[in-house]
C-alpha cells in the first residue's frame, strides 16, 4: 500500500485533489482504496502540516515558492506537561525518531519548546511558561544540548520555588528564543511572580550562552558560576575521586523492615512494628540503626530509635545475599517469627512479585555490599550542606523521600578530609548553582548534582610522621587559640606548607567539629525541660507580671513601631542600658520588597530582625529575674509562649506572651551552667567551621575578591 501511495502521490496529485473533493476524478479503482485508507489514518492520527495550515507563513503564493524567510514572527504557549510514560508507544516512536530533544523520560512540553524554535523566522521569537526541572533533570539533557548547540537562548525568567499557578504546586519559568543564534541571554530571578508586571524593578543578568551544555544548568550567582567553572576544569569531579555515590536501601515495605527500638535486653530486643501496631521480641543481630535525612547535620547524625530489619548477610561465595530460610529460621526464629506475621502483605508486594521463595527480602537489592561500611552521609535534600560521617559503618539508611545518599572515599584520602569541603560554604555555594532549589530554599543534594562537585586532590609527598608532627604543633594551643578568637599561627601554617599537610590539618578540624557536635547534643539532652515544669515553675501573660514596669516605660520606636506593625516575636531577650534595662525581641516579618497579598497567603520573603523595643527602670534583682526567664524560656517548647496571627500588632502579641513565673522552690541553677556550657561549646563549633572554611579557601587558591563572592552568595 506504501508503494501505490508513493505512486499516487508522483503521477497523480489532480485526481487526488478531485477525489477529496467528491468530484469525477477517474482514478483507477486500485488506487481508491489507498486514499481512503488514508483519510482514515489521517482522522485518526490528526496530521497537522503547518505549511498547509498557514501557507502564507512558509509560501510566496504570488510566486508559488518558498519564502526567503519562512516562519513565524512569534510563537507563544502554555504547552502540556506529559511524560512519556502516558502516551502511547508508537507516539513516542514517532517524537524520538522526528524530534533531536527527547531523552531518557522526557516530557512532551520539551518537544514544544524544539517545534517553537523550528517554526520560527530568523527575526522570530518564542515564548513559553513551562517547568523548570529540564535544567537539572537528567531527561532534560536532550532540551539542554538542542538549545545549546543552537545558542537561541534569548531570556529566563526564573520563579524558583515561588508558585505561579493556583492550588497545585508547580517549579515554573519563562523561556524566550531567538530564530538566530545569540551570544547572550537575560536570566532573571523575581522574588515574587507578579514583579514580572514592574518589568524595570527586576534586576537582570547578563549571561553567555557559551557557559551552557548538556550538563545541568543552574542560574544561581553568575559570579560563583564563574568560579565553579574555573575549579571544575581544574580539579577532578566528587565522583572521580570517590569508590562509589550510592543510594540508601529500598524495602518496598518500610512499615514492616521498619521499627522502633523499646529496650534491649541482652542479645534481644523490644520494638514496636508500625504495621502490626504491636510490641515484638527479636534478635538484635539483624537489626541496624536507621538514620533518615532529617537526622543528619554538618559533623553531625542525631541520635534515633529507628531500626531497620536487614535480612542479608555474606554468603559461602563471598557475596552478599538474602539469608537462606532455612538458616534464618534456625539462627534467628524470634524475627523469622515476625516476617511470618507479615509474611501475606510481603508475598503480596507489587501485584504478587514476592510470592514464594525470598518472600522476606527487598524487592530492590540495591547497596547491600556497601551500606554496612564506613561512609559519608547526606539527606536527598537540605537547606545547607549536611554531610556526617558513620566511622563504624554502623547507620543504615533508606533511599528516596527522607533518605539520603552514601560516599565512599577512594584511599589514600581521609575521609574526614572529604567532609571538610563537602561541608564548606565554598563547596556548598558550587552545590547551588548544579542542583534544584525547593520550596523554602531547600536544595538537592543527590548524586546526579554533588557527583560534579570539583575536589581538591591530594599528592602525598611528605612522609605520615613529619605530617603528624606539624599538625601536633600547629594545634598544640588549639583551645588558648578558640578562647583568643585568634588562627593567625594556624593559618600561617596553612599558607606555608604543601596540600597533604592541609589535608592532615583539615582532618584534625573535622574530628574536632565531630568531637564537639556531640558534646552539644549530650548539653541538649541534659537540658530537659520537665526536669523544671514540676518544680515551682508556672507560666503567666506578659502584661500581668510586668504591667507596671511597661506602663510606666518607653516605648521605642525609632526602629520599629510596635503599636502598628505585624511582627510575629520569636525572642526575647534584656540588657542594661546605663542606669535603665533594655527589652530587645527577634522578630519575624516580611521583606518589604514582598507584597502584603503574598505575605497574608504566606509567599513572600520572611526576615528576621533584632530591635530594641522598651526601655524601663528594674531594680538589679528584678532584672537577673527575668534575664533568666528569658534566657530559658525557648526551653519550654509545648508551653505556646509567643501568639502568632497577622491582625495583631507586635504590642498586642507582646502582652499575651507567656512567660515562666518562679516560686521559691524553682531551682533553674543547673539550667543556666548548662545553658553556658552550651554556648561556649556553640562558640566552638562557629569558630572551628570558620577556620575550615578559610583552610578551603587557602586550598582552592580563591582571590580575596572570590571568597567575598562566596561569603555573600552563602
Amino acid at each position: 500500500d506504501n508503494d501505490k501511495a508513493i505512486v499516487l502521490l508522483r503521477q497523480y496529485p489532480a485526481k487526488i485533489i478531485k477525489e477529496v473533493k467528491g468530484e469525477d476524478s477517474d482514478l483507477h479503482d486500485n488506487y481508491v482504496p489507498v486514499l481512503e485508507e488514508a483519510e482514515a489514518q489521517a482522522n485518526a492520527k490528526r496530521f497537522f502540516h503547518w505549511e498547509l495550515e498557514f501557507p502564507e507563513v512558509f509560501i510566496d503564493l504570488k510566486h508559488s515558492q518558498w519564502l526567503e524567510n519562512p516562519g513565524f514572527d512569534a510563537v507563544i504557549g502554555n504547552p502540556p506537561y506529559i511524560r512519556i510514560q502516558e502516551l502511547r508507544e508508537e507516539e513516542t516512536e514517532y517524537f524520538n525518531t522526528t524530534f533531536s530533544s527527547p531523552s531518557g523520560n522526557y516530557d512532551i512540553y520539551s518537544l514544544f519548546v524544539e517545534k517553537g524554535g523550528d517554526l520560527l523566522n530568523t527575526d522570530g521569537r518564542s515564548g513559553y511558561i513551562l517547568p523548570h526541572k529540564f535544567f537539572q533533570a537528567n531527561y532534560g539533557e536532550g532540551l539542554r544540548k538542542w538549545l545549546s548547540d543552537l545558542n537561541i537562548l534569548s531570556q529566563i525568567v526564573d520563579f524558583g520555588s515561588n508558585q505561579v499557578f493556583e492550588n497545585v504546586t508547580t517549579y515554573t519559568c519563562l523561556l524566550f528564543l531567538e530564530g538566530t543564534a545569540q551570544d547572550y541571554f537575560q536570566y532573571f530571578c523575581p522574588q515574587s511572580p507578579k514583579l514580572i508586571l514592574e518589568p524595570d524593578s527586576l534586576e537582570e543578568t547578563e549571561l553567555s550562552n557559551s557557559i551552557l551544555g548538556k550538563q545541568p544548568w543552574n542560574f544561581g550567582n553568575p559570579e560563583v558560576l564563574e568560579i565553579r567553572n574555573r575549579l571544575q576544569a581544574q580539579y577532578p569531579s566528587l565522583e572521580e575521586v570517590t569508590l562509589r555515590i550510592y543510594q540508601g536501601l529500598k524495602t518496598s515495605a518500610d512499615a514492616i523492615y521498619i521499627v522502633n527500638e523499646i529496650e534491649t535486653e541482652g542479645n534481644y530486643i523490644q520494638i514496636y512494628s508500625p504495621h502490626c501496631e504491636e510490641t515484638f521480641k527479636v534478635e538484635e543481630d539483624l537489626f541496624h540503626r536507621l538514620i533518615k535525612g532529617g537526622d543528619a547535620t554538618a559533623y553531625h547524625f542525631d541520635d534515633t530509635d529507628r531500626l531497620i530489619l536487614f535480612p542479608y548477610a555474606e554468603l559461602e561465595d563471598g557475596e552478599m545475599g538474602l539469608i537462606p530460610s532455612d538458616k534464618f529460621e534456625q539462627e534467628y526464629p524470634l524475627t523469622w517469627d515476625y516476617l511470618l506475621e507479615n509474611r501475606e502483605y510481603l508475598e503480596a508486594r507489587e501485584n504478587g512479585r514476592m510470592d514464594g521463595k525470598g518472600w522476606y527480602g527487598y524487592i530492590y537489592p540495591k547497596a547491600l555490599d556497601v551500606i554496612s561500611q564506613p561512609k559519608i552521609f547526606t539527606p536527598d535534600f537540605s537547606a545547607s550542606a549536611s554531610f556526617a560521617y558513620d566511622e563504624d559503618g554502623n547507620r543504615f539508611f533508606t533511599g528516596g523521600a527522607a533518605g539520603g545518599y552514601g560516599i565512599t572515599v577512594n584511599p589514600p584520602h581521609s575521609p574526614l578530609y572529604l567532609l571538610t569541603l563537602l561541608n564548606s560554604k565554598l563547596l556548598d555555594s558550587i552545590l547551588s548553582t548544579i542542583s534544584t532549589v525547593f520550596r523554602g530554599g531547600w536544595y538537592s543534594y543527590e548524586s546526579r548534582f554533588i557527583k560534579h562537585l570539583p575536589i581538591k586532590d591530594i599528592e602525598f609527598s611528605t612522609p605520615k610522621e613529619d605530617r603528624d608532627q606539624i599538625v601536633s604543633e600547629t594545634f598544640g594551643n588549639w583551645e588558648e587559640s578558640l578562647v583568643a578568637n585568634d588562627f593567625s599561627n594556624e593559618l600561617e601554617v596553612v599558607e606555608e606548607n604543601r596540600a597533604d599537610i592541609i589535608h592532615d590539618l583539615l582532618v584534625f578540624l573535622a574530628e574536632k567539629m565531630m568531637a564537639y557536635k556531640n558534646q552539644k547534643e549530650e548539653i541538649q539532652d541534659a537540658i530537659d525541660p520537665f526536669k523544671f515544669v514540676n518544680k515551682g515553675v508556672g507560666f503567666q501573660q506578659f502584661q500581668n507580671v510586668l504591667s507596671d514596669t511597661i506602663k510606666y516605660g518607653q516605648q521605642l520606636t525609632n526602629e520599629v513601631d510596635i503599636g502598628t506593625v505585624h511582627h510575629d516575636i520569636e525572642e526575647l531577650c534584656l540588657r542594661p542600658d546605663g542606669d535603665k534595662w533594655l527589652l530587645s525581641a527577634k522578630l519575624k516579618h516580611r521583606d518589604p520588597n514582598t507584597d502584603w497579598d503574598d505575605w497574608i497567603k504566606e509567599e513572600g520573603n520572611i526576615v528576621r530582625t533584632n530591635h530594641d523595643i522598651y526601655r524601663f527602670e528594674l531594680s538589679d534583682e528584678e532584672a537577673h529575674y527575668w534575664q533568666q526567664s528569658f534566657e530559658v524560656l525557648d526551653e519550654f517548647e509545648n508551653s505556646g509562649n509567643f501568639p502568632g496571627g497577622k491582625t495583631r500588632s507586635t504590642f498586642e502579641k507582646l502582652m499575651k506572651s507567656k512567660v515562666p513565673v518562679f516560686d521559691d522552690s524553682a531551682n533553674i541553677k543547673p539550667l543556666i551552667e548548662l545553658r553556658e556550657e552550651l554556648a561556649e561549646v556553640k562558640e566552638k563549633i562557629e569558630k572551628t567551621d570558620w577556620l575550615i572554611d578559610q583552610v578551603v579557601y587557602q586550598l582552592y587558591d580563591l582571590s580575596e575578591e572570590e571568597i567575598e563572592i562566596v561569603e555573600q552568595s552563602t
